[in-house]
């Protein structure tokens, strides 16, 4: 039979008013935790929220250099799209990568006539049920 929590202490880790989490040390036996107990485990809180800070500094330049080398590709391949099928599919190769099912491209030629508007899909990657079918469609044929 397990024996019950009998004594605890918690130590609440900040960073930057920022609440991050906390350690808590159990134990099964009566304690009262000394002033000497508090300090030591406020420093092992320390030297923890120092490695959770470190990791979650580790991973935000990761997320970061992934968004730099998307937005690079993109950059890269919408440089050299000459149509509305090469945006797409410099747009679709990258979104691709990224899990995303379809999208849709909808914009106007003429500015001043927003009936005259461009949808187009991706028709290498199967669209959801219900979504418009590629072609080109003006403004009040919208399905």
């Amino acid at each position: 039979m397990a024996r019950e929590l009998q004594s605890a202490i918690s130590i609440r880790l900040y960073r930057k008013k920022r609440w991050i989490g906390a350690l808590v040390f159990n134990n099964n036996a009566p304690h009262i935790f000394s002033e000497k107990d508090k300090r030591l485990a406020a420093g092992v809180g320390d030297y923890v929220l120092g490695a959770v800070e470190r990791i979650r500094l580790q991973d935000e330049k990761e997320r970061a250099r992934k968004q730099a080398d998307i937005i690079g590709k993109v950059t890269s391949l919408l440089s050299q799209s000459a149509d509305d099928q090469a945006i797409l599919s410099a747009v679709a190769e990258v979104l691709h990568d990224l899990g995303v099912a379809w999208f849709g491209l909808a914009y106007s030629r003429n500015q001043m006539q927003m009936e005259d508007v461009i949808a187009e899909y991706i028709a290498t990657i199967p669209p959801t049920e219900g979504a418009y079918p590629a072609g080109t469609f003006r403004l009040d044929q919208y399905p």
